[in-house]
């Protein structure tokens, strides 16, 4: 079997993330219940847990104008240098690809497996 060479965009697993409906209860949740520490926060949306450097767990806030949350499972979300050098290889291999989305503070470029679970590579600002 010919190995895997796309990996080698992959700096590091950067977070594994949920979408949440409740997200005051889930941060709480995650925090107090679970004791995980708070590396960033923008309040209402997004929270990561964990301790810096490390790979991270996180909630998003779902809104009806974002894409359905999945039934359980998470979002892996691995940090690359350049999510469409990235991609262009993916597509090159026949993986089904979402256009690439650039954020304010993040580019994030959004794949699927076989059987149709997300995966991300994210691009942080003034990278690539």
């Amino acid at each position: 079997m010919e190995e895997s060479k796309i990996s080698h965009y992959f700096e590091k697993m950067d977070v594994v993330w949920f979408w949440v409906v409740d997200w005051e209860k889930a941060k709480k949740f995650y925090h107090e219940v679970l004791g995980l520490p708070i590396s960033h926060s923008e309040e209402g949306v997004w929270c990561e847990f964990g301790e810096e450097g490390q790979t991270k767990l996180a909630i998003h806030k779902w809104r009806k104008d974002t894409s359905p949350p999945r039934e359980g499972g998470g979002i892996p979300a691995f940090l690359v240098s350049d999510v469409k050098t990235a991609f262009d290889d993916l597509k090159i291999r026949g993986v089904k690809c979402d256009e690439i989305r650039d954020e304010t503070h993040i580019i994030i470029g959004t794949f699927y497996d076989t059987e149709g679970n997300r995966i991300q590579l994210v691009q942080l600002p003034n990278s690539g």
